[in-house]
């Protein structure tokens, strides 16, 4: 369970075990805060079964903070209904989804 942050060059990548929702958010946002600017990101929803509204905002919290429109997020290993959540609130415009 939780959130495991690792470092590989110049990209942070953020695993999110299980629970992506609203008691994830202090593990979250300790995993990005403190980062240099211009850094990637790559979060990975490899064991997320499905996430809530709380985990839509903190995505965008992680956006704004890694340069809004300038920023490199990259959401990997998503299921199905997380895409969908995903898809919902039009994500795709604003990370890169693969």
């Amino acid at each position: 369970m939780g959130i495991d942050a690792t470092i590989r060059g110049n990209q942070v990548v953020i695993q999110i075990n299980e629970q992506f929702d609203r008691f994830s958010t202090r593990a979250f946002t300790e995993a990005y805060r403190g980062r240099q600017k211009g850094v990637a990101y790559v979060i990975d929803f490899k064991n997320v079964k499905a996430i809530d509204s709380t985990a839509l905002g903190l995505l965008i919290k992680l956006r704004e903070y890694a340069g809004d429109e300038d920023a490199d997020i990259s959401l990997i290993n998503i299921n199905d209904n997380v895409m969908k959540m995903l898809r919902i609130a039009n994500f795709q415009t604003l990370f890169k989804i693969r």
